[in-house]
């Protein structure tokens, strides 16, 4: 075997091992490359996949490539999220853990913006089970588990967008690890309540109920908010409302939603407005609500007629502007001179 001092075994042997570390180093700035686990129903998109395999491999690594520049990355992500978007669902969970903020929540975006308009798995899971029913499940179990994964990152807007998503679209299991995040601290109760309000009422209701004693008012007043539109909580949010003990801020955070769900609102709803040593801001509220109430109620002329001269002492003496501009509504849709 011929060799120099450039191809001798011992060189060829540094040259292989100086290979390998650049290998290494490489890869603790680009993740290991995940091929998609989904097979596309459609014959032409495999097709287009496949043709361009070389291009996606490319745009997979500078995605999820830390040394390469932020903009460079962002965009690559955004490249991923149309026809190739199978590759940056299997590349999903690095990328929303990725320390770069920016690269972290653009994929949050793209995962949303992708499954925002299908089924919950459990609907589809009711269809005919085609090809295309098992891929677009998958594609929503796989997308929720990664926005999940987003929950645990450091910046407030990756968390923010991902909490705001699974919460909005009902994710038990999402809005469960976001009020695990409220009790570590991680996110205050009131962002917290917040997001869990955007899920349907039946699941985030048990999950905002522990914080309608919280010693903090603003936490307490979100949580009777929220659950004051809930009619299974009606009572509750009524007793909250109503005590002696509640600040006015809770009040006027619980009137709103019990006129909308406590038939016996009137009854009152028309004494608070009245009662001059309630605080004036809980007694406007109680006023605006109580015709809100009346007139959404169809509530009988004669009733009505009866309570406009208490409702109308009542606004000339608080003398806010919502609360004559309420008795002025009331008059015109009752014909009221």
């Amino acid at each position: 075997m011929h060799t120099d001092d450039h191809g001798s075994p011992s060189t060829s042997r540094w040259l292989l091992a100086a290979a390998a570390a650049a290998i290494l180093l490489s890869g603790e700035a680009v993740a290991q490359v995940k091929e998609p686990e989904l097979t596309r129903p459609d014959a032409s998109v495999r097709e287009l996949l496949a043709a361009n395999a070389a291009e996606i491999q490319s745009v997979v690594e500078r995605a999820l490539d830390t040394q390469q520049p932020t903009k460079s990355r962002v965009d690559a992500v955004r490249q991923l999220s149309g026809a190739y978007f199978d590759y940056l669902l299997a590349n999903s969970q690095a990328l929303v853990r990725d320390p770069d903020p920016e690269v972290a929540h653009t994929t949050v975006l793209s995962l949303a913006g992708q499954i925002a308009m299908l089924p919950d798995v459990q609907v589809m899971e009711h269809h005919n089970h085609t090809e295309y029913d098992n891929y677009q499940s998958n594609l929503v179990k796989t997308s929720l588990d990664s926005l999940r994964q987003a929950l645990e990152h450091d910046n407030a807007a990756v968390v923010d967008e991902a909490a705001a998503f699974l919460s909005s679209r009902g994710d038990l299991q999402g809005m469960a690890r976001v009020q695990r995040l409220i009790e570590e601290g991680k996110i205050s109760a009131g962002k917290g309540i917040g997001f869990l309000s955007l899920g349907p009422l039946e699941k985030a209701s048990p999950l905002i109920e522990k914080y309608t004693s919280d010693p903090d008012t603003s936490v307490q007043a979100a949580a009777i908010s929220q659950l004051s539109y809930n009619s299974r909580y009606t009572s509750v949010v009524r007793d909250v409302a109503l005590s002696a003990n509640t600040s006015s801020q809770v009040t006027i955070a619980a009137l709103p939603g019990l006129a909308k769900t406590d038939r016996d609102f009137l009854n009152y709803g028309v004494a608070l407005a009245q009662n001059e040593k309630v605080d004036k801001a809980v007694r406007s509220q109680a006023l605006e609500a109580a015709i809100g109430f009346t007139i959404r109620n169809n509530t009988p002329e004669s009733t009505v007629r009866s309570l406009e001269p208490l409702l109308g002492d009542a606004a000339a003496e608080l003398s806010s502007p919502e609360a004559l501009q309420a008795v002025e509504q009331l008059r015109s849709v009752y014909q009221i001179q």
